[in-house]
């Protein structure tokens, strides 16, 4: 008001030039800029307060596509490492040579972990004095995970990588090869489920939804999944022919081929969880 007012006086006088005119209106413009920007800051800072957050749980309900289990080979060897490898090396390949041959693709077999592991001589401490260690050999070994997709070939599969006296033989499960469909969908479910949350808290306390001004994701999925086992007790759920066959896996004494495991694989189904948060304002 006082600037108007000393426009207003300003005008009033003869000598008014242009210059001064434009001087003041852009004073009268900026001041006005100024005061509709701390406005908007202001509007923003509170309404940055005026939030709150759901969040829901969905869910899909897949049927695994892919039993898997894994196999591990190991050698104790001497002093040579790459003996010890050579020779853990050919054991492995004869696994290997047997699933090709039983239509397992080359992209379903993955090598999970390779290790080499110095042996060490124990030795006898006398009057406090220990004498170093030295290495007497080393142990390699080689663990491969299996993907079978025709759920008939898993008993002979199971038989034959046990019969060519493979170290361990470890739990089959089944699995959803591909999860991002299912994920997805469970995605989907989890934001309906928690906009559902949303409109009833907002009812219930009386205000009003604004837009979702964020969306997270829980870092996490969960697989509930029917259908595993373990190597040995899963074995002998299927058929009693097999339990000779795993007590003798056990101490490394397989060397029948001849054992078989015939029984109907039920992969039962998975259910893959994801939770979702949303940030609503409030208007």
């Amino acid at each position: 008001l006082i600037l108007i007012y000393y426009m207003k006086n300003v005008f009033n006088r003869e000598n008014l030039n242009l210059q001064t005119v434009l001087v003041f209106f852009l004073i009268v413009v900026s001041l006005v800029l100024i005061s509709l920007a701390s406005s908007y800051a202001i509007q923003v800072k509170n309404n940055s307060f005026r939030t709150f957050s759901v969040s829901a749980e969905g869910k899909a309900i897949a049927t695994p596509d892919v039993a898997q289990f894994t196999f591990t080979v190991f050698t104790r060897g001497g002093i040579d490492v790459a003996e010890s490898e050579r020779a853990n090396s050919q054991r492995v390949n004869q696994v290997m040579s047997f699933l090709r041959k039983n239509n397992i693709p080359t992209d379903d077999i993955k090598t999970e972990s390779y290790n080499v592991e110095p042996r060490y001589t124990s030795v006898r401490c006398e009057s406090g004095i220990c004498p170093p260690s030295e290495i007497e050999g080393y142990t390699v070994s080689q663990t491969n995970s299996v993907k079978v997709r025709n759920f008939s070939d898993v008993s002979e599969l199971l038989t034959g990588v046990a019969s060519l006296n493979v170290d361990n033989l470890s739990q089959l499960q089944f699995v959803v090869d591909d999860k991002i469909e299912y994920e997805n969908m469970a995605r989907a479910e989890a934001i309906s489920v928690a906009e559902q949350k949303a409109q009833g808290i907002a009812r219930a306390a009386g205000i009003k939804l604004g837009r979702i001004t964020s969306i997270y994701e829980d870092n996490y999925y969960v697989y509930d999944s029917v259908g595993m086992g373990g190597s040995v007790d899963f074995a002998r759920s299927m058929t009693s022919e097999v339990m000779p066959m795993m007590d003798a896996l056990a101490l490394d004494q397989v060397d029948s081929p001849e054992l078989s495991v015939s029984s109907e694989i039920n992969p039962g189904t998975s259910e893959i969880k994801v939770r979702m948060t949303l940030n609503y304002a409030i208007r």
